[in-house]
């Protein structure tokens, strides 16, 4: 592994050992529908030869063990979130309200078919996408 390789949005390389042999792995980064299915990546941590990822998002897309971090900064952005190698630049948008309420009714215990209903009819009229309507879709069809 060199330090001039290039890598695609999110890549990563970790070693690993197999038997006795060391190999490196190409890692891709999760998608929106492996967040939706309750995946999260463990990271590696940052360096000063690592390669920093960052994403430009909506806060649909920002991954669930985040959310508790999102604070905002002005009318047009979020604070910056840093996880490891990967940092997230949040749009603020006029659904943002509603995707926090949708977030915290899809995770719980007891979640309301009919405020959720409710809720993604509203945020998906505002041509809201990522994991958190893919994860609210399927709970819609238990």
């Amino acid at each position: 592994m060199t330090g001039n390789e290039k890598f695609k949005l999110g890549q990563f390389k970790v070693s690993q050992t197999v038997g006795e042999t060391k190999c490196d792995v190409l890692v891709d980064p999760l998608t929106q529908t492996d967040m939706a299915d309750g995946w999260n990546m463990v990271l590696p941590k940052k360096k000063k030869s690592s390669t920093r990822h960052h994403f430009n998002i909506m806060l649909s897309q920002l991954p669930a063990h985040l959310w508790y971090r999102v604070e905002k900064d002005n009318d047009e952005y979020y604070y910056n979130i840093s996880d490891n190698i990967y940092d997230y630049s949040i749009r603020v948008t006029k659904s943002d309200s509603l995707l926090l309420e949708l977030y915290d009714e899809t995770n719980k215990i007891n979640y309301s078919k009919s405020t959720l209903q409710t809720l993604y009819d509203k945020v998906d009229n505002e041509h809201c996408n990522g994991w958190l309507m893919i994860k609210t879709r399927q709970l819609l069809k238990v």
